[in-house]
């Protein structure tokens, strides 16, 4: 039995097919409807790439992506959230990557909100498990969204980061490969 099951997992990771980021983020938005018209949320997709991968891990990305920009908004201001999309070089990031990832051709993929922000410094904590910035009775959730997040992008053999304004929004990076 356990031989069976190591193989299945093994299976279930090579598992890989195109997936059409525009559909995924459409099927988001579609779950999403009733928190856009509570927020009042304005927003815009710029075309985004077809990329291999796990289609539902994918929309789990931007599921908790999504989820965080609409609940983290300012109250009585609606909502602006932008995502677009980049074809660029690691190396052209802002992070310190080494190796092959440095000329590897990524997906540049930005989410871009003008949510209530947080502190800058506390960017490298937002994406372990359980942490949370504010207290529940502000904003309810787990602390478990952008860890998830994290580890699709990973799976998927990218990065993740945020730059932040308190007051301002956010800006959540993802870089995933292109060439594969």
């Amino acid at each position: 039995m356990t031989s069976c099951f190591t193989h299945i997992s093994a299976k279930l990771l090579v598992i890989s097919e195109e997936v059409d980021l525009n559909t995924k983020v459409e099927t988001v938005l579609e779950d999403l409807e009733l928190e856009i018209q509570d927020k009042q949320a304005q927003i815009t997709v710029d075309q985004l790439p077809v990329i291999k991968g796990h289609k539902r891990q994918l929309q789990q990305l931007f599921q908790n992506i999504l989820s965080n920009a609409l609940k983290y908004s300012k109250q009585n201001t609606p909502s602006i959230i932008h995502i677009n999309s980049s074809l660029i070089k690691g190396k052209d990031t802002s992070l310190h990557l080494s190796g092959d990832d440095v000329n590897r051709l990524y997906h540049l993929i930005e989410v871009k909100d003008n949510g209530i922000g947080f502190d800058q410094n506390e960017s490298h904590r937002i994406f372990n498990v359980f942490t949370r910035l504010h207290g529940n009775a502000e904003f309810k959730g787990t602390g478990v969204g952008l860890s998830i997040a994290r580890k699709v992008v990973e799976n998927h053999h990218g990065y993740i980061w945020a730059q932040s304004e308190p007051g301002i929004g956010s800006t959540f990076k993802i870089l995933l490969p292109a060439d594969q």
